[in-house]
């Protein structure tokens, strides 16, 4: 598949996009169900990752996530502004977004750390918020630049699967 072929990697963002605060568990898991199983229809392969819609997270997304559906994690949108690894694969939260104003920042000081243990900067974001804000694309361009120019030895490279298979089954990174 195009995509894969080129180090990405297809997560599921739910069946329609809908606003899951507004529904029932069944609903929920059939949101998350029915387009995992189309995505492992189309790609050929598992898909194990999940982004919730609309950056929203409840209690009963976070149920049909983790107990009525197949993916093995989900992620949010909320900044950390850290370095951490995951501790919840259901509630797995970014260190920012490429558009905020920290990213740069974050990620120089990323490169410029270090550390005997795994720390990961997780960087998420939609390319077509680059044509709604003021640069966008430069922005991406330029902290992607700071990360591939700074990138030194021990810094690679991850999909969020590649890091949950690290972690859970002790596995290295592809990249």
């Amino acid at each position: 598949m195009l995509y894969t072929q080129f180090g990405h990697e297809v997560a599921s963002h739910s069946l329609t996009h809908g606003d899951q605060r507004t529904m029932n568990i069944q609903q929920i898991a059939d949101e998350i169900n029915v387009d995992v199983a189309n995505l492992n229809r189309i790609t050929g392969s598992e898909t194990i990752g999940y982004a919730y819609p609309g950056g929203f997270l409840t209690d009963l997304m976070y149920d049909g996530a983790k107990n009525h559906s197949t993916i093995k994690y989900a992620r949010g949108i909320t900044s950390t502004y850290n370095f951490g690894l995951p501790t919840d694969w259901y509630n797995w939260q970014p260190t920012c977004s490429f558009l905020d104003d920290r990213a740069v920042s974050l990620a120089n000081q990323f490169i410029g750390t270090f550390t005997m243990t795994d720390t990961l900067l997780y960087i998420w974001g939609h390319s077509f918020e680059c044509d709604l804000h003021e640069n966008g694309w430069a922005r991406l361009e330029n902290l992607l630049s700071t990360i591939y120019n700074g990138r030194g030895a021990g810094i690679t490279r991850a999909t969020n699967g590649e890091v949950y298979n690290y972690i859970t089954q002790n596995r290295y990174f592809a990249g």
